[in-house]
């Protein structure tokens, strides 16, 4: 079962935080330490991926690198991973 919460995970907004940074920095490294060596990513509506693996997200970033920062929109608490809607906005080109 799951439901909508106005809480915001540490790990949610940690991993906003450093997302937002690796874009701003052009290093993406931290970010991919954020995931475990098996995790999936793949995206919703976006041609890319799926990622398989911290390296092949870390390539992933690397190889076409965002060129927005995330905001949160909202959190549902889940028995399992919790899910997490993000808004996209451009951001300030890395040094």
């Amino acid at each position: 079962m799951s439901k909508p919460t106005d809480a915001v995970p540490d790990r949610v907004s940690g991993h906003v935080a450093t997302f937002n940074d690796a874009v701003a920095e052009g290093d993406y490294e931290r970010l991919a330490e954020r995931f475990a060596e098996d995790a999936v990513m793949s995206f919703v509506g976006v041609l890319v991926g799926p990622f398989v693996g911290r390296s092949a997200i870390l390539a992933g970033y690397r190889q076409m690198p965002p060129d927005d920062t995330m905001e949160i929109i909202s959190v549902t608490a889940t028995v399992g991973p919790t899910r997490s809607a993000f808004s996209g906005r451009k951001a300030a080109p890395a040094p």
